[in-house]
């Protein structure tokens, strides 16, 4: 019997790959033992690109970004490495089952964002850094500060104000198109972990470009943290535009992040995000939405109001 070349070499190559991942991990594993988290954070991304679903690359990208952190003096570069820390975390965390999240990564990263958070509260100029540390803590950690309790006091009061006020739907809804507009245009571009565009995006660097670009309001470039802002509605009041969050419904567990494209009889049809292979658009139309992504949705958010203030 004749053996197929081609054949064969699939079954090679699908061998060989989980080797080369392999290999990849102890090497993180021994710069993290010898301290080089410098290196491991430069090597990070591009490691990251081959293998995307690999939780244990996050793990030490997180762990290192964190270990940084601690290093640093200048305040300004470890808040960056705090954020970093915070995103490769984010995405490990997505892929690990809660009960074997590292504590020691886990307890280590909510302390530094606590203590620069601390270091940032009370000062005007970093106001808005503070504010995003707030929203970590709640989201990442569900550890909520009393300024962020009082913000979502604020939020629920204003909300209330504006039902009473009866605004007309006209002005809350003006964004909708320009977003949907805006996000066409990139359709097919890359996909590139932690690119914020406008040549290639992640999941959130893609909304957060759009919706900046359109509207002028700038989100968190993190998929868990954008989920947290505006107000949470029905899959039935939705209008293309609306943010929409994917990740585990039954823990409501957000790890990817989209905008609505269309939307029919009471109930969402297709999204536009950045997927691994790029841009794209998903709808009733292709396989990928009722059969994958339909099955994902955690969360449906309209900003609108947070746009107009």
């Amino acid at each position: 019997m004749k053996k197929n070349p081609i054949l064969l070499f699939l079954i090679l190559l699908l061998g060989f790959q989980p080797l080369v991942a392999q290999r990849y991990i102890k090497r993180l594993e021994r710069w993290d033992k010898k301290g080089k988290q410098e290196k491991i954070a430069r090597k990070a991304p591009r490691i990251i690109k081959k293998y995307p679903n690999d939780a244990r690359v996050y793990f030490y990208a997180a762990k290192a970004e964190l270990k940084i952190s601690e290093k640093v003096t200048n305040k300004k570069r470890g808040y960056k490495h705090v954020l970093n820390s915070v995103k490769y975390y984010g995405r490990y965390q997505s892929k690990v089952p809660e009960p074997q999240i590292s504590l020691e990564l886990k307890n280590g990263l909510h302390a530094q964002v606590k203590n620069f958070r601390q270091y940032f509260e009370g000062s005007k100029r970093n106001k808005q850094s503070a504010n995003a540390l707030d929203l970590i803590l709640a989201s990442t950690f569900k550890d909520t500060t009393d300024s962020y309790r009082a913000f979502l006091a604020s939020k629920k009061g204003a909300q209330k104000n504006e039902k009473k006020e009866k605004e007309p739907a006209k002005s809350k809804d003006k964004y909708h198109a320009k977003i949907i507009a805006e996000a066409q245009k990139h359709a097919g571009k890359p996909y590139k972990y932690a690119a914020k565009g406008p040549e290639s995006f992640d999941c959130s660097g893609f909304t957060r470009y759009v919706y900046l670009t359109a509207t002028g309001y700038e989100l968190p470039h993190n998929a868990a943290m954008q989920s947290q802002l505006g107000r949470e509605i029905k899959p039935s009041e939705a209008k293309p535009g609306d943010l929409i969050f994917f990740g585990d419904p039954k823990s409501k567990r957000v790890n990817h992040a989209g905008i609505v494209f269309k939307t029919g009889k009471g109930e969402i049809k297709g999204v536009i995000h950045s997927v691994n292979s790029g841009v794209a658009i998903d709808t009733d139309e292709k396989t990928s939405w009722p059969h994958h992504w339909k099955a994902r949705v955690v969360k449906v958010v309209n900003i609108m109001d947070l746009i107009d203030k």
